[in-house]
């Protein structure tokens, strides 16, 4: 059993970061490339506006993940592993700024 959750464990951690701050505009911005060795990705809005996330699609308003402004978040973790690009987009006006760190 030990052995299981060590080796468990090698798979999970992850080995790459990126800490990033990423632009948002009104027309659906990639924040995220695909991945398939994604082990974990949150996203923070640091911006006044709400910013919506799609997966593997162009984002759109009012679809998708809701990140609440001035702190939402969404993480992508080992219990909903995540590999598609991520897209973004807020319904206001200029350029949102979105927090991103991932890890693989």
């Amino acid at each position: 059993m030990q052995s299981s959750l060590k080796n468990m464990w090698e798979f999970l951690k992850p080995k790459n970061y990126l800490n990033t701050g990423v632009d948002v505009g009104t027309t659906s911005t990639q924040v995220l490339g695909a991945r398939a060795d994604r082990k974990y990705a949150i996203f923070i809005n640091d911006s006044d506006t709400p910013i919506y996330l799609a997966f593997a699609a162009t984002a759109q308003v009012g679809a998708g993940v809701r990140l609440a402004e001035n702190g939402g978040f969404y993480e992508i973790t080992w219990n909903n592993p995540i590999t598609a690009a991520v897209w973004a987009i807020h319904g206001g006006t200029g350029t949102k700024r979105l927090t991103v760190v991932e890890a693989w």
